[in-house]
């Protein structure tokens, strides 16, 4: 099985499993959706969205999260892991939105990857691109809310069930 049929068949499982996915994380704009996804990284969307709870209340637009005492803004997501890269990464997507897309979100993925560009690990950014290149483009969106909830319920890092994966039998890294 070559890997765009794997892709289709992964699908076609996590979509039976899965029938409506939709991201966790509480938000109410692109720019909380961006903020949100950040800090969801190594944290439980149950604690990204109290922490973003306050977090959106307090800093209101992208020109808030600029302007923010770095400080305080670390302050403000101290109790998500690796808070302060975080809080950096926050405030310099917010000063790159402003400065390079006239302060709204790229709604492209060149455009967002530059954000993602924060980071030293460009990892993520080859496997999407990867990933995108053998999965049809109405299933972009959709694909990563499977991934994200199959991980939760059966894959987890820790404790994989690997008797209830509806993907175990074509999964490339079963023999991990």
């Amino acid at each position: 099985m070559d890997l765009k049929e794997q892709v289709s068949e992964i699908l076609k499982r996590l979509r039976k499993e899965y029938p409506d996915p939709k991201t966790a994380l509480t938000f109410g704009s692109p720019f909380e959706l961006l903020v949100a996804t950040i800090l969801s990284a190594q944290a439980t969307d149950v604690h990204v969205n109290k922490v973003t709870e306050k977090l959106f209340k307090k800093y209101k637009s992208i020109k808030d999260y600029s302007n923010a005492d770095p400080d305080m803004l670390r302050k403000d997501v101290s109790s998500i892991n690796f808070y302060r890269n975080k809080a950096k990464n926050i405030q310099a997507s917010a000063k790159m939105i402003i400065e390079r897309f006239n302060s709204k979100v790229p709604n492209t993925m060149d455009e967002l990857t530059t954000l993602l560009g924060l980071t030293k690990n460009e990892d993520p950014v080859k496997i999407e691109k990867e990933l995108m290149a053998v999965t049809p483009q109405k299933e972009w969106s959709n694909i990563s809310h499977l991934l994200i909830f199959h991980g939760r319920k059966v894959c987890q890092a820790k404790k994989p069930m690997h008797k209830e994966c509806v993907l175990y039998d074509i999964c490339p890294s079963r023999n991990i």
